[in-house]
């Protein structure tokens, strides 16, 4: 277990902070573009499952996710070499993928109030995160979509319902994920997919998402909000959850077909020559 003096320092790819108004901070710190490998989904996974288990509710009520990244990102999702079936095995994919899985979807249902702060390139995994959260404040600056068609992958299922869910208009949505296209900040909060759009910086950008936690107080204090919560996200977060060992093994089957090996090796490949420039 996890105690709150040693938090921050039980985690590698986390920093987490608290607040005396009951609110966890806890920004995403895997440099350079806080891509999600399986060490960072079990931290996310551990830290929510203290949250819930040893500090909701009387310590924490308000869990706040953001980037502790350079330059302009959240998060660019999931690891590639997670993905790539060379760089890695079907053993361990189907560990990441389920963990990923089990803390995306108790993520979308906890008790706890969430809040994603966004900033910058905001695709794949990174919005699924965010999309699990209940809001999500961002700085114009944000790019947000699942992006997978465009790099030759399918939208993981739930994923791609869970966008549909979340977005105000279907046919929308749905193109999106067709496209695998990638929309701006003002587009997103006009779809539903962002609900508070901030001109500004990083300081500006918390600021905000720590007013919305001070002024929801009052509702997450209250049991009927968390009971609300679950009865109308507790059986799409089970069905989710319940699909994780079987999307694994057949999510396995799609990454190992040659064509989807090559075109995740080029990517890889043309990543690395990019950040070697850097």
């Amino acid at each position: 277990m996890v105690s709150d003096k040693s938090h921050s320092s039980a985690f590698n790819f986390l920093h987490v902070t608290y607040s005396k108004e009951g609110i966890c901070h806890c920004q995403l710190s895997r440099p350079p573009v806080n891509a999600f490998n399986t060490s960072l989904w079990t931290e996310l996974l551990t830290l929510l499952t203290f949250l819930e288990k040893h500090r909701y509710p009387h310590l924490t009520r308000t869990l706040i996710l953001s980037s502790a990244a350079r330059g302009n990102i959240f998060s660019a999702g999931n690891d590639l070499t997670e993905l790539h079936a060379p760089s890695t095995s079907r053993s361990r994919f189907i560990t990441f993928w389920t963990t990923c899985t089990l803390f995306l979807a108790r993520l979308y249902k906890t008790p706890l109030c969430t809040i994603a702060a966004l900033r910058g390139a905001t695709p794949a995994g990174g919005c699924c995160m965010a999309l699990c959260c209940d809001y999500r404040v961002a700085l114009a600056n944000t790019t947000i979509g699942l992006n997978e068609v465009a790099i030759g992958l399918s939208v993981p299922k739930f994923w791609a319902l869970l966008l549909q869910r979340t977005a105000t208009v279907t046919s929308e949505a749905e193109d999106m994920l067709l496209r695998g296209t990638m929309i701006s900040a003002q587009s997103a909060k006009r779809l539903g997919l962002i609900d508070q759009l901030l001109q500004g910086n990083s300081i500006k950008l918390i600021g905000a998402a720590f007013r919305l936690a001070e002024t929801s107080s009052h509702l997450t204090e209250a049991p009927g909000r968390a009971a609300t919560k679950l009865a109308i996200r507790g059986a799409f977060a089970d069905e989710w959850e319940s699909y994780a060992n079987e999307e694994a093994r057949s999510a396995w089957e799609s990454l190992s077909e040659p064509t989807v090996v090559h075109t995740l090796g080029s990517l890889i490949s043309r990543l690395s020559t990019r950040k070697a420039k850097m």
